[in-house]
């Protein structure tokens, strides 16, 4: 179910008949929201804060959640965050590369990568790094452009 929205739009009231009627859970729900922008001279998309909640006073969730679904096997994935410039360039690296606790990622399965937004102090544009051992032999590697305002904190 697509919809688009004009910019600074605060929330919209999606209609859950559908979920309802599939009888759907929480944990079975997904939704993203992105503009594109040109970062470094290249057309991008920039994923925005978003949060589904039957309550339209629900507070922000304590961390960004990001889905990847890997086309082949990984042994191994690690992630980074930086807070970039309009250029593309980082500015400083707000997250050190961390690897990710388990060894096993099967292809077309989605695993999370989360992002406390406790780790964010500025507004502005980030990008999270996500790489990659393929069971098979190489590399492989991700970046995920993302907006943050410290005002959509945990209240």
């Amino acid at each position: 179910m697509d919809l688009e929205r004009p910019a600074g739009a605060p929330s919209y009231s999606w209609d859950a008949t559908i979920v309802d009627a599939l009888r759907l859970e929480s944990d079975e729900v997904g939704v993203a929201a992105w503009t594109e922008m040109t970062v470094g001279g290249n057309p991008e998309s920039i994923y925005l804060p978003v949060q589904a909640a039957r309550d339209p006073n629900t507070a922000p969730g304590a961390a960004y959640r990001a889905l990847f679904i890997p086309g082949r096997e990984l042994t191994s994935v690690a992630r980074s965050v930086w807070l970039m410039n309009q250029q593309g360039h980082a500015m400083r690296r707000v997250l050190p590369e961390n690897r990710l606790k388990s060894d096993y990622y099967p292809a077309g399965h989605a695993f999370a990568i989360e992002i406390e937004r406790k780790d964010l102090h500025e507004s502005g544009l980030y990008a999270l790094d996500v790489m990659g051992i393929i069971r098979d032999g190489g590399v492989t590697s991700v970046r995920l452009w993302f907006y943050h305002s410290p005002s959509q904190r945990n209240r």
